[in-house]
């Protein structure tokens, strides 16, 4: 069925933390492809993959050495094509998180853009120079903590990281960026994938001018702040109206690509559901999108209930069935808080534990639940 994904049940597998097969003390893909007989026993439709592709593991794998391998941790290509084999024959798809909107400072595209101002890669981060007094461009700050951006003596600029400083964004305004990144997706899909969850899918582009941001305007800050990034409206750091047109490139793509789907996403405290309906409007962008404000405590109404409001922002948000999983928490989430359109749930209960440094999900038939990430990794 192509709109498989239209109330479809999707099983994160956090691999790390799944079955070690070798007894290295992390998870593998042996082990979810043993244990994927139990899985499809359950009931889902799809797995969801979090990152297993090179990467020096400063961030748990959203730090991005070789988008087209499987890192060693995790074991090899073959591996991959074995467990995609099984999988499909138990009629399961699989999807994998890309995570595109930075890379390891160890990719080869960021050794090689930062080494001058000229060499063929070198627009293909968020350089810039330094204001008189040295000090960086503007006021943006990283999510992790700090400033946004790092020096590098030998291009004697700055480089954007919205995460950690050994995370560089790179520089979507360069359409050769966005063909590279089609091009990953495109390996992974002729490997036999069913399409992608897209990490932090509204940090793809920055302000051209590099504006400063403006204070936030909230009386108080977010309940789980504890960095100075809370303290400003991301106004021009993320979140750009050209975001739209390269959504419209990845669905081109994966229309090419029969029953596969994509979900986002969407770290914003300011705009979130605003981004969400945009994101997911007019059958050419991507098929869902999520974000964590559902499980605010002081979601607004019009979050918590949108198929009873008539609020322009809320009618959008109803879009097509299935476009918007509702992430909840049972230890955040307000007691009774389910939206006017979600099904009651059946008898499954969430995760009880979480991932040491991601949030683990599950969606279950149009309601899923996710356990937060830890409190200095919100990104939004």
């Amino acid at each position: 069925m192509a709109d498989w994904w239209r109330g479809g049940v999707i099983y994160q597998v956090y691999p790390r933390s799944f079955q070690d097969t070798n007894g290295d003390g992390v998870g593998d893909l042996p082990g979810i492809l043993r244990r994927l007989d139990h899985i499809a026993s359950l009931g889902v439709d799809c797995i969801w993959l979090s990152p297993i592709t090179q990467s020096p593991q400063e961030d748990m794998g959203y730090d991005v050495s070789n988008y087209i391998d499987v890192d060693p941790l995790f074991g090899t290509m073959e591996d991959f094509d074995s467990l995609i084999e099984r999988a499909h024959a138990l009629g399961l798809k699989v999807i994998m998180d890309q995570v595109v909107s930075h890379t390891s400072d160890q990719h080869p595209w960021f050794r090689e853009s930062r080494l001058s101002r000229d060499n063929a890669r070198a627009d293909w981060y968020v350089w810039a120079d330094p204001l008189p007094d040295g000090s960086p461009p503007n006021n943006w700050p990283a999510v992790f903590g700090g400033r946004a951006r790092e020096w590098n003596p030998t291009r004697g600029q700055y480089y954007l990281h919205n995460f950690l400083a050994s995370q560089p964004d790179l520089n979507f305004h360069n359409e050769q960026v966005q063909d590279a990144v089609l091009d990953i997706m495109r390996f992974w899909l002729e490997r036999g994938v069913d399409g992608f969850r897209l990490d932090t899918v509204n940090y793809y582009f920055h302000d051209k001018k590099l504006r400063s941001n403006p204070p936030n305007k909230r009386d108080e800050h977010l309940p789980y702040a504890v960095n100075p990034y809370d303290m400003q409206e991301h106004k021009y750091s993320k979140s750009q109206p050209e975001n739209v047109a390269f959504l419209q490139r990845v669905r081109a793509l994966l229309d090419q690509f029969p029953g596969t789907t994509s979900v986002g996403e969407v770290g914003d405290s300011h705009r979130a559901v605003e981004l969400m309906a945009e994101y997911t409007s007019g059958g050419d962008k991507l098929h869902m999108c999520y974000s964590f404000e559902f499980r605010a405590p002081n979601s607004p109404p019009s979050i918590s209930a949108p198929a009873s409001s008539n609020s322009s922002s809320t009618a959008r948000m109803a879009g097509p069935a299935g476009a918007f999983p509702i992430t909840t928490c049972p230890a955040t989430s307000p007691a009774g808080r389910r939206t006017a359109s979600m099904p009651r749930p059946r008898a499954a209960e969430p995760p009880r534990s979480c991932s040491a440094s991601r949030a683990r999900s599950a969606s279950i038939k149009g309601r899923s639940w996710a356990c937060p990430k830890p409190i200095s990794s919100s990104r939004n």
